[in-house]
């Protein structure tokens, strides 16, 4: 699909694929302006119905003991426009989130590059309004025993797989605000894969499990991000945090999420 309002970030020049060649070990910070997370301009007229909301998703990694340059990001970003299921449960579940815009990103950025932050992903989303789409964190490919921290910090033992860890994106436009939508994002366990049979799809549906406790949502415009990562570095297997911010491996490493709303695109 071509983007009919491209979102000018920090990707144009500053976040290339990786992959082989050259790039790979381009840092990815290099080059990377300010000016590029001006707002996307809509030249649609305002009564034409909405068709979709523009979101880019960037996953970085780093090192696992590179995870204490966190500690100098969350004080930068904002928890204040975020309005969690559970504030408690959320960070119990030892994750953290902050909001940001403009300047912002130039301290984050810098943070991150100290600690070797790599991208490592990036997802372009288009959500048509009221409906969700699943960023993929981890996946597991048996059954494995998990626990986690629901509300009032009772704990939760399950088991689950085979299936993926995903973060799931919903965002509905406001009408009253121009440019301006709501954003939720929630943890969730989803079995096996998707179906496009709409009997399969519902059975799958079924054995889903949401962390609503971890959920939050907020109101964001163009040029917003919200940045999401650990509290601290724990293994992949213990509890929720794990499947989400944490690669296994010879090389251990912290996983972090970035989450740029574009445009509503009319």
């Amino acid at each position: 699909m071509i983007r009919l309002f491209p979102f000018i970030v920090f990707v144009g020049v500053f976040f290339l694929p990786s992959g082989c060649g050259g790039d790979k070990d381009k840092p990815i910070w290099q080059d990377v302006k300010i000016t590029d997370l001006a707002p996307s301009y809509s030249g649609a007229k305002p009564d034409r119905q909405l068709q979709m909301i523009d979101f880019d998703v960037y996953i970085f990694e780093m090192p696992a003991e590179a995870v204490t340059v966190l500690d100098d990001v969350w004080p930068v970003l904002s928890t204040q426009s975020l309005r969690f299921n559970n504030r408690n449960a959320f960070g119990a579940n030892l994750f953290s989130a902050g909001f940001g815009s403009g300047s912002m990103w130039d301290k984050v950025g810098q943070a991150l590059r100290s600690g070797g932050a790599r991208k490592i992903r990036k997802i372009s989303l288009y959500l048509f309004e009221a409906q969700a789409n699943d960023v993929i964190a981890s996946r597991l490919y048996g059954k494995e025993n998990m626990f986690y921290l629901a509300d009032q910090g009772r704990r939760e033992q399950i088991t689950v797989g085979p299936g993926t860890f995903v973060l799931r994106l919903k965002a509905e436009r406001i009408a009253s605000a121009k440019g301006v939508c709501k954003v939720s994002v929630m943890p969730v366990f989803s079995p096996l894969a998707a179906s496009s049979i709409p009997q399969l799809a519902a059975r799958i549906k079924a054995g889903e499990v949401p962390f609503e406790a971890v959920g939050f949502e907020l109101k964001m415009a163009p040029g917003d991000f919200v940045f999401l990562g650990p509290k601290k570095y724990v293994s992949r297997q213990a509890g929720l945090s794990g499947r989400f911010f944490s690669r296994a491996g010879d090389e251990p490493a912290v996983r972090v999420y970035l989450i740029v709303f574009g445009a509503i695109v009319d």
